[in-house]
């Protein structure tokens, strides 16, 4: 029995000796990329299934994306470069033309008819409406509030009606109805060679005022 426990210690020696001796001599690969340096010891190299790889075909999708975002930006350049050159330019505002039309007003310091002229858009048509307009707004400049209901035109004559609770027939003292009445037919004969007469009436009625009445008919000036 002693010698059969010799027998196993002496295995278990020479077991422990070929295991000690193989060490020296025996390298391990790791990460398939060990190396082993000149002094014994190992270095790793990483493995190769651990480095990122790019593939030509990642290769060439990275390369036309990124020739599709420099041709996006070249694009967006030059379409910013067109809309700078095709803005228009602000234009300096020109005055519309005008022409000077030949008109005539009341002087309230002298209740006497003055010539004047007012500025029209020069390709205005020259009408009995237009004219009276002109001279009711410079009567109102004089602070005379001419009231004028209606303005037509019958063969050669016009018609002007006037509201009877306004100048020339109330509102005003009774010396600027002439004054009134003057103006506003002198300024339709002199611009209108159409017309040679001019009518008044009262709301459509027959014209009588402080100083003139008149037959429906009856024209105040005539040519």
């Amino acid at each position: 029995m002693e010698q059969f426990k010799k027998r196993i210690l002496l295995i278990i020696t020479v077991m422990g000796l070929f295991l000690l001796t193989g060490c020296d001599i025996v390298s391990f690969d790791f990460f398939n990329g060990s190396k082993e340096s000149e002094n014994g010891v190992i270095t790793l190299a990483p493995s190769k299934e651990n480095k990122p790889s790019i593939t030509s075909e990642e290769s060439n999708e990275k390369g036309t994306a990124s020739s599709i975002d420099k041709k996006a930006d070249e694009d967006k350049t030059a379409a910013d470069h067109e809309d700078e050159d095709n803005t228009p330019s602000p234009t300096a505002i020109q005055p519309a033309a005008t022409v000077d039309l030949p008109l005539y007003t009341v002087d309230v310091n002298t209740g006497e008819t003055e010539p004047i002229t007012a500025a029209v858009p020069k390709d205005s048509e020259i009408t009995p409406e237009l004219i009276i307009t002109n001279v009711v707004e410079a009567m109102a400049d004089q602070s005379l509030n001419v009231g004028i209901e209606s303005v037509s035109t019958e063969k050669d004559a016009i018609i002007v009606s006037f509201y009877k609770d306004k100048a020339p027939l109330n509102d005003i003292g009774s010396a600027y109805e002439g004054p009134i009445l003057d103006a506003i037919a002198m300024s339709l004969i002199d611009n209108l060679t159409d017309y040679n007469k001019v009518i008044y009436r009262v709301e459509g009625k027959a014209y009588i005022g402080s100083h003139t009445e008149l037959e429906l008919n009856e024209p105040y000036l005539t040519r």
